[in-house]
């Protein structure tokens, strides 16, 4: 088990500590930022607690052959997943490749978990409901029972937690391999009784809509992006 503390004052900074996310931060409150980030490594799968003391705009994109689910801790008011309001039962559902954007409010913590994408694939395919599991994890946002979030939230804190260590169970699975499977296996638990929140998705405010349309125009001057184009990639309207 491989794990890292890290503490940072600059978004630049606090981005680049995983640059294979792309991930920017876009700074809405005033005052001076303050971050922190536990990492741990457990073969195939990422454990992660980030918090930020500043409200911000997070984007980035999943690295192909991931997916990624996250928490807040505790449920934080104001945020928004994809348009979507954060409540306190919202399990984030992040997939390989895509981008996703995050309105975090001040002191917002994130608890979250990335497996390799093929193997907790398989890992659905086993369960009985795996149609059910499969329509959830086709959304960026999913409510979840309280018993299944907090078990999941349990878990994460546990493992990430400097005196807790995995022990080896019966069969001869490592360490890394079992606290693997229990934790992806709580997942998909709480994914069980999961369902999509209704309504509309909000957009982001005008603010982060015209400073990425800044950002990609600049990113594609060569092929400019078309209005319907640059408005597929932000999710708004035209």
């Amino acid at each position: 088990m491989l794990s890292t503390v890290a503490r940072f004052d600059d978004f630049h900074l606090y981005g680049a500590s995983a640059p294979e996310w792309h991930q920017r931060y876009q700074q809405v409150s005033r005052g001076t930022m303050r971050s922190s980030m536990v990492e741990v490594t457990l073969g195939h799968t990422h454990l992660f607690r980030k918090a930020l003391s500043q409200r911000v705009l997070q984007q980035g994109c999943l690295p192909p052959g991931k997916i990624c689910f996250a928490v807040a801790a505790p449920a934080a008011a104001m945020a928004r997943m994809q348009g979507r309001e954060v409540t306190a039962h919202s399990l984030f559902v992040l997939r390989g490749g895509e981008e996703f954007v995050i309105h975090r409010p001040a002191q917002m913590e994130l608890l979250a978990v990335t497996f390799d994408a093929s193997r907790f694939d398989a890992l659905v395919a086993q369960q009985n409901d795996v149609a059910g599991l499969r329509a959830a994890l086709g959304h960026g946002l999913v409510e979840v029972s309280a018993s299944g979030l907090a078990a999941l939230r349990g878990a994460l804190w546990s493992w990430l937690s400097a005196q807790v260590r995995p022990r080896p169970v019966a069969g001869g699975l490592p360490p890394a391999a079992w606290v693997e499977a229990a934790i992806a296996a709580t997942v998909v638990h709480a994914l069980r009784d999961g369902h999509v929140p209704q309504g509309r998705a909000k957009g982001m405010s005008s603010h982060a809509l015209v400073a990425e349309c800044h950002r990609l125009t600049l990113a594609n001057v060569q092929e400019p992006l078309s209005i319907d184009a640059l408005c597929a990639r932000l999710r708004t309207s035209r």
